[in-house]
């Protein structure tokens, strides 16, 4: 699984394409906002990147220095080929690939919020404060 990071001159350019396909991601969380998420791809705030490799994806990550560094997935939006079992393949493939890429860039933890992922990726643990709060130990 291949992800590549959009610099924010190609985020403001093809906006208007990126928010249809982040909608259906943000739809099911009703305090996410696309507007304040286009803010904060270009500030730098959050991240997007476009996952290649038959995953055809957009997954949004912020980073928090909190508690040493930590990658927030707020948003994971896309279309992955096959069936069921193919998909749940795919997802803990990229987060396995996507996790070795934030150790490389020392990052400490990982957390997902928004949609139950619980199921899909049964090694996070339970985050206390986001919905549906999940988080991984990297170090």
């Amino acid at each position: 699984m291949q992800a590549t990071l959009l610099d924010t001159a190609r985020i403001d350019r093809e906006w208007e394409a990126i928010e249809a396909r982040l909608q259906p991601a943000v739809a099911v969380d009703p305090d996410y906002d696309l507007i304040g998420l286009y803010g904060r791809l270009l500030d730098g705030s959050a991240l997007l990147f476009e996952m290649g490799d038959g995953a055809q994806g957009l997954w949004v990550v912020s980073l928090d220095e909190d508690n040493g560094l930590v990658a927030w997935t707020t948003a994971i939006a896309g279309k992955i080929d096959g069936g069921p079992k193919a998909r749940v393949a795919a997802i803990r493939s990229a987060v396995r690939a996507f996790e070795e890429t934030l150790k490389l860039a020392g990052v400490k933890a990982h957390r997902i919020c928004g949609r139950d992922w619980s199921a899909i990726l049964p090694d996070y643990m339970p985050f206390e404060g986001a919905r549906n709060g999940l988080q991984k130990d990297l170090t």
